[in-house]
């Protein structure tokens, strides 16, 4: 479920707040609860696609830094032993130090250009503000719903919930479309996994 139509549940729990009824309260506070429940999947599926996200740029971050080293080291004892070379292999020593000097110049501009460490650590804040919503929103449904208070206020602070979630993604980077499909896969391997154990415990 979006944000946006999360949002506009959110509205129709407000209205359904401020008109009278003769429907008991609880209905509105477990309305409150469900729309809880999932804008806190929202934000659990947003925290594992920003991980995966960030696993993924650190992974390019570490090949193209250890790919550039070590191409940039070959190439500076081509240039400094480049006799060694001549001997090794023939005419052709000369032409594999152009290219070791080619290719790692070709890695470090690519390294600089993506910026990988830089993105990997933007999608890594952004899954810790995600799961640190997560939790205080089940905080809210677990905690806040039960106690005895306002029907009003609870409908406030889930209001204040929703746009903590907007602000987040008017922020956010990118996110490429593969990202929400093995998102999706990690949810439910998650969701499944939790199944198992409750039904063990039982």
């Amino acid at each position: 479920m979006s944000v946006l139509e999360i949002a506009n549940k959110t509205t129709s729990v407000a209205a359904f707040q401020a008109a009278p009824s003769k429907e008991p309260t609880s209905q509105l506070r477990e309305a409150i609860r469900e729309q809880g429940r999932a804008l806190e999947e929202s934000c659990e599926k947003g925290a594992i696609r920003d991980t995966l996200l960030a696993a993924w740029w650190h992974q390019v971050n570490l090949w193209l830094g250890l790919s550039s080293t070590i191409t940039a080291a070959l190439a500076a004892f081509a240039a400094g032993k480049g006799e060694v070379l001549l001997q090794l292999m023939g005419h052709h020593g000369a032409e594999s130090a152009a290219i070791l000097a080619l290719i790692s110049a070709i890695l470090t501009s690519t390294l600089t250009f993506l910026a990988p460490s830089e993105k990997a650590g933007a999608y890594h804040h952004f899954s810790n503000k995600l799961r640190a919503l997560r939790d205080r929103i089940r905080s809210f449904i677990e905690i806040d719903c039960a106690l005895s208070g306002k029907d009003a206020t609870l409908s406030d602070r889930f209001t204040r919930l929703v746009r903590e979630r907007s602000e987040i993604d008017s922020t956010h980077p990118i996110v490429p479309h593969w990202a929400y499909d093995r998102a999706y896969v990690e949810m439910k391997k998650k969701l499944e996994h939790k199944h198992f154990l409750e039904t063990a415990r039982a």
